[in-house]
């Protein structure tokens, strides 16, 4: 409870609903990929411990800065050009011919 400063359960549900009340009331209900892309969002502390604590789960995953916090993430790439021998293979495999006439 510590981290966002709030006393006991009680206390925590009331700023919790505060927060969903001010930003309904402001209107700023868009998605936020940090929040839903990321594995961890906070402090560079924050961030580096959950790393650790995971180890090989997260591997691959890079810590990005960002504003004023600190994401560990996956980088984005595109998955067009250097999946395109593999995904050839699958193709001929991935077709089902439907029949019309029955």
């Amino acid at each position: 409870m510590g981290l966002i400063d709030v006393i006991s359960q009680d206390d925590l549900k009331r700023t919790y609903k505060d927060w969903i009340e001010d930003a309904v009331q402001k209107r700023n209900h868009i998605r936020e990929s940090r929040w839903t892309e990321s594995v961890a969002v906070g402090s560079e502390a924050f961030v580096l411990q959950t790393k650790e604590k995971l180890g090989l789960k997260v591997k691959g995953r890079k810590i990005i800065e960002k504003e004023d916090s600190f994401e560990l993430r996956e980088p984005i790439v595109s998955y067009g050009t250097h999946l395109a021998p593999e995904n050839t293979v699958l193709s001929a495999q991935n077709t089902y011919y439907w029949s019309l006439n029955q």
